[in-house]
């Protein structure tokens, strides 16, 4: 397992402002994923003291090539907070970016139709399949975002990855941007990440890709930001916690019969996570979604 963990706040364009929280909040999420995400190495890229959130576009190239190929055939956590802007070639083609220290757009109409040294959604892509990985999980929280997860091209080149774990999580759809308070330490999407991460929301103490994504769905409700999921295989472990044991055995009768399960009685129901997260990556793709099964098979207890 490994992590890349990058943060961009100072840039030279007039047209993308300076941030103030990515240095900082990708600190916080290498910090935790040192200490309970089980990686092998977490490589953080969010400048220098002499220039916290400076990374230019042959740094951030650099590291992500070397990375990816440092971790081929792993399992891999890929952060990312800065700008993200689309560039719109015509009415009908638009490419996403992340916005590097260096790069340079071009604005007509509030529309931006040229740029220099953004890196390319088609690039980080492509490095992704170049490298086979085991398993992916990527986290963008940068304005227009949810271009990487909405874009059929992205979507089509992943098939072939499909025999493997993907997430995509971004913060906002193409249209929105992500958000930042002055009142808060780190930005709307960052800040709920964190606190999914911590212990209180561990079961059976991991929390996975999909428990984040469900609890930051949850927390940005009326943000004026919708976070975007994308994803296919088993569930993605992020961090881990040791679970106490308990004191005294549980001598409550763990078997239902034919009734669902409840929240009550949810620390029996274990071993669907496989079935949970493709039911919900069905209701991800559609609106109507049958369960099917012989009375007593789990139908209602999976819902």
């Amino acid at each position: 397992r490994y992590a890349l963990v990058i943060g961009i706040g100072e840039y030279d364009s007039p047209h993308l402002g300076k941030l103030s929280k990515p240095a900082n909040d990708a600190k916080a999420v290498a910090d935790i994923l040192r200490q309970h995400g089980n990686f092998q190495d977490v490589y953080l890229v969010n400048g220098t003291k002499a220039k916290p959130g400076w990374v230019d576009y042959p740094k951030l190239n650099a590291e992500l090539t070397q990375f990816l190929t440092l971790a081929a055939n792993q399992d891999v956590l890929i952060y990312f907070t800065g700008h993200g802007f689309t560039l719109e070639e015509s009415r009908f083609v638009k490419r996403g970016y992340l916005g590097t220290s260096s790069c340079r757009v071009k604005f007509k109409e509030q529309r931006i139709i040229s740029q220099e040294e953004g890196f390319s959604f088609e690039d980080l892509n492509g490095l992704v399949q170049e490298a086979n990985l085991s398993s992916l999980l990527m986290l963008l929280d940068c304005c227009h975002s949810g271009f990487l997860v909405e874009d059929d091209l992205v979507k089509k080149s992943l098939l072939a990855f499909s025999r493997n774990n993907y997430c995509l999580i971004a913060a906002c759809r193409s249209v929105q941007e992500s958000y930042a308070l002055k009142s808060q330490n780190h930005s709307v999407f960052t800040g709920s990440l964190l606190e999914s991460l911590l212990a209180e929301n561990a079961r059976q103490g991991t929390v996975t890709a999909l428990d984040v994504f469900g609890f930051i769905d949850r927390t940005l409700q009326g943000s004026g930001q919708e976070p975007i999921f994308l994803g296919m295989g088993g569930a993605i472990p992020i961090v881990q916690y040791a679970v106490a044991q308990a004191t005294e055995p549980d001598e409550t009768c763990p078997y239902q019969g034919l009734e669902a399960f409840t929240e009550k009685t949810e620390r029996f129901f274990f071993g669907r996570d496989k079935d949970v997260e493709v039911l919900w990556q069905k209701l991800e793709q559609s609106a109507f979604v049958p369960v099917i099964g012989a009375s007593g098979s789990g139908k209602s207890s999976l819902v």
